[in-house]
């Protein structure tokens, strides 16, 4: 559209096009970051947005073994992380998709591909034994389990030992990787029949780019130590007293508070309460 104007003294004119909105173009620089578990895409937007503001971005991961998955991530977003609990494998050649659209149209596909990274051995503590220090006593009957989980590729070789030596193989179940499996498991269980085990054991994970250990100690259970911050709150015929918990519970759940009181005239009176409880009231 071309605006004129004109007088004795000459003419102008202002040119306007109107044009037809369209698909964005594709999203521009595709550059990937690689850990032994993570892909991470990053992109730059397009150059055109076809006319309209972008409303949302498509992501689409896929491998030669016909493996995909796919996200909408929002149009402020210029960067998503797959990792292997979206079924990321190392030593992969993937192929990664980013699609822009706006509110009418979508746009076209950037595209670039990537080998994932080889993985040395790293324990996934979400899925392993989280409490690093377990409380037993002599004669239990329940078995302490000491589980631990690692992600590591290839040929990831697992173990547990007590004082440098490999526990029995009858109380340990391991699951090792197979394939492109970058997962593997390592289950002991321990009676405590006697003083010797008692202790720290330590989980082993190696493949031929490192080796890594994990910790967890067994102790035996013993006493409760002091409650703490006794208080007190009095009325004429009332005395109620207060106590937070014992730093440490000797490795096993409180089952009950002893509450005492006595005065100095050889008076006494004493009653047990709930753990759950923390507080007790002395009346007249």
């Amino acid at each position: 559209y071309t605006c004129h104007a004109s007088n004795p003294l000459g003419s102008a004119t202002y040119v306007v096009d109107i044009n037809e909105q369209g698909p964005p173009t594709a999203p521009r620089n595709i550059t990937f970051t690689l850990t032994c578990d993570h892909l991470t895409v990053a992109w730059a937007p397009p150059e055109f947005d076809g006319g309209l503001p972008l409303v949302r971005y498509a992501l689409e991961i896929n491998d030669t073994s016909q493996w995909s998955d796919s996200v909408f991530v929002g149009m402020t977003t210029n960067r998503f992380t797959f990792t292997s609990k979206d079924g990321l494998k190392p030593r992969t050649l993937y192929t990664v998709y980013v699609q822009a659209f706006n509110k009418f149209k979508k746009g076209e596909k950037g595209q670039s591909s990537v080998i994932s990274a080889y993985c040395p051995p790293r324990i996934n503590v979400e899925e392993s034994t989280k409490q690093t220090e377990l409380y037993s006593y002599v004669g239990n009957p329940t078995a302490v389990i000491i589980k631990c989980v690692w992600w590591g590729y290839p040929n990831l070789t697992l173990s547990i030992r007590k004082n440098d030596i490999d526990l029995p193989s009858g109380d340990v179940e391991v699951q090792e990787p197979t394939g492109k499996d970058m997962f593997g498991n390592l289950t002991a269980t321990v009676i405590t029949d006697g003083d010797e085990d008692f202790g720290t054991y330590t989980c082993h994970a190696s493949n031929p780019l490192g080796s890594a250990t994990y910790v967890v100690d067994i102790n035996e259970q013993g006493p409760p130590t002091t409650p703490r911050n006794i208080t007190f709150n009095l009325t004429c015929d009332h005395l109620t007293v207060a106590w937070m918990p014992p730093e440490f519970d000797g490795g096993l759940p409180l089952a009950r508070y002893s509450v005492e009181i006595n005065d100095t005239s050889q008076w006494s009176y004493s009653v047990f309460v709930n753990a759950t409880k923390n507080r007790f009231t002395f009346t007249s």
